[in-house]
């Protein structure tokens, strides 16, 4: 049976598309567009990563399964 990846290999896999959807983020957030960008940080929690908003920018990581 193949093993299942460590979460490193896990965000390592998929970390160009959560960059580019909190890129998407960033704009609606700049353009005022609040719920567009909410909507985005929900859905990268729905798949398991959590977003925060810090002073020096945006961090994200993947969740524990209490915070799915």
């Amino acid at each position: 049976p193949a093993m299942e990846a460590q979460p490193r290999e896990k965000t390592l896999g998929f970390a160009p598309l959560v960059e580019e959807l909190l890129t998407l983020r960033a704009t609606f957030r700049h353009n005022g567009q609040w719920e567009a960008a909410d909507a985005v940080r929900d859905a990268l929690l729905r798949a398991g990563v959590v977003v925060e908003d810090l002073r020096e920018g945006v961090r994200w990581r993947l969740a524990d399964a209490s915070q799915t």
